[in-house]
């Protein structure tokens, strides 16, 4: 969801990233042409990005996020715990991932 905190501490530690590691650090916002509004039960009403199903490609130059969404994506099957930034991130179990450099 918008506001998500998708990039780790490091590539070993899977603990977010916060301000006082990266003060640059940009929270996550959908595109507003790809955003949806989806009501949880325990969270309420979350907006964030909504990607349909079919092929997407993500395309952007260095260091621009694109490696950062493809991991939440990947993890976006399994439960998280809250605080974890991730925790509103989900993906459909039958999705796969293509990676092309």
């Amino acid at each position: 969801g918008n506001g998500s905190v998708l990039p780790r501490k490091s590539g070993v530690d899977d603990r977010p990233m916060t301000k006082a590691d990266e003060p640059n650090l940009v929270l996550f916002a959908s595109p507003a042409t790809m955003e949806v509004s989806i009501d949880l039960p325990h969270a309420g009403t979350v907006r964030g990005m909504g990607i349909k199903k079919g092929i997407s490609l993500i395309i952007g130059g260095g260091f621009h996020g694109k490696s950062t969404l493809l991991q939440a994506l990947q993890v976006g099957v399994y439960d998280k715990v809250k605080g974890d930034g991730r925790e509103l991130v989900s993906c459909d179990p039958a999705a796969v991932k293509i990676r092309a450099e």
